[in-house]
């Protein structure tokens, strides 16, 4: 996977295609999952990629793979790509909020169990 990444930034669905949103966030979450400290480089480049294109209304563009929406965001694959952005970024805050910028350095469960000032 790490060979596949974008140097820059983070992964597209086909190997030789631009990054986008939605292969960046199934790589976040996938490389999150099995911890090393080898992958935070990648992933917070990944992060830094996935913070950075999100749109105003926070949505991602993804394009289309076949062939009549070749390089158009489509409406589908902005869900899907949406939908794994965030879900890529929750899984690197959970685990890698110490190389995050703007995160905390405890986990949501952690902050949920602390009582009330």
């Amino acid at each position: 996977m790490r060979r596949t990444h974008q140097e820059a930034t983070g992964w597209g669905w086909l190997t030789t295609e631009s990054s986008d949103a939605l292969a960046t966030g199934m790589a976040i979450y996938a490389l999150s999952r099995h911890s090393n400290d080898n992958r935070e480089r990648s992933i917070l480049k990944a992060v830094t990629f996935l913070t950075e294109s999100q749109t105003s209304d926070g949505s991602w563009q993804v394009p289309g793979t076949k062939k009549t929406a070749r390089n158009k965001p489509t409406p589908t694959s902005n869900y899907w790509g949406t939908a794994w952005a965030v879900i890529g970024l929750l899984e690197s805050e959970n685990r890698y909020s110490h190389i995050v910028p703007g995160t905390e350095n405890s986990s949501p469960t952690d902050q949920k169990n602390k009582p009330d000032a």
